[in-house]
């Protein structure tokens, strides 16, 4: 569709497999902190699953081939890990939280061209699947933030099942609207939303009814920022539940806090 962004340059979309495989790691990061005095100090990390430094990758797993990994089905593997992670910050009051880890584990290989499509359905299918306990548990007090209103739309495609109807389907946009009060547009959807009422088109989804949904206890944020414009990770800021945990999932913060974007190129996000 016309928001995805296709690429077969690796250095542009997708991190090399073997990078992010020694990098590996699900952590709930950052307690909110409400005193002026207490942000000075650094915050206290959770590592996940009480790993000392990186999570370790399953059994057999490597950058280099991907029979392992499809018989130790690592995606799988991740998923009582991550919710496990969710549970012990929601229990510790923590506020922010991020998952990392290398899409397409086990299926390719730090030799594989991987477009951004292949990226993009990964990380909706894993995180529709993943968080399906958690929304029978939390039901629409759970919110899942898509990058746009188009892979929302593909999600509820693909995951048809009252089971994954029960938690709340959203986009960064629409949910920072609700959650702030305001939002980042980029200006190519701008443009396309544009064209789109003066034919009477509706190729790039609805907009989700976000306002009516119960507040939210957890936000997942499905892959921020990375492939997506640059709204995604100012409109991600503005997701966090009054009284909840925010937790991204793949959204590439290496490649801000790494210096990817120069600061006078790029002042909001330096903010």
């Amino acid at each position: 569709h016309q928001t995805r962004t296709y690429c077969t340059n690796g250095a542009l979309r997708v991190r090399t497999l073997l990078l992010q495989a020694l990098s590996c790691t699900i952590t709930a990061l950052y307690a909110s902190l409400s005193s002026a005095t207490m942000r000075s100090h650094h915050a206290t990390l959770l590592v996940i699953a009480a790993a000392a430094a990186l999570t370790p990758l399953p059994p057999g797993i490597n950058a280099y081939e991907v029979a392992a990994g499809t018989r130790n089905r690592p995606a799988e593997a991740l998923a009582p890990v991550a919710l496990r992670a969710i549970a012990a910050a929601r229990e510790a009051n923590v506020k922010l939280g991020e998952i990392e880890f290398p899409a397409l584990l086990g299926e390719k290989t730090a030799f594989d061209d991987v477009d951004n499509v292949q990226i993009l359905n990964w990380n909706r299918d894993w995180c529709m699947a993943s968080m399906q306990p958690l929304a029978g548990e939390l039901d629409g007090e759970l919110w899942l933030a898509f990058p746009d209103r188009k892979e929302l739309e593909l999600a509820r495609e693909e995951w048809p099942g009252a089971a994954y109807a029960k938690a709340t389907l959203t986009t960064l946009e629409d949910a920072a609207e609700v959650l702030s009060g305001s939002s980042d547009q980029a200006w190519g959807a701008a443009f396309a939303r544009a064209a789109e009422g003066l034919l009477g088109t509706s190729n790039l989804g609805a907009k989700p009814e976000t306002t009516t949904a119960p507040a939210p206890q957890v936000v997942v944020a499905v892959q921020p920022g990375d492939g997506g414009p640059l709204e995604d990770w100012l409109n991600l800021e503005r997701c966090q539940p009054s009284d909840g945990l925010l937790v991204s999932v793949n959204g590439a913060f290496d490649k801000l806090r790494g210096g990817f974007y120069p600061r006078p190129l790029f002042p909001k996000l330096a903010e």
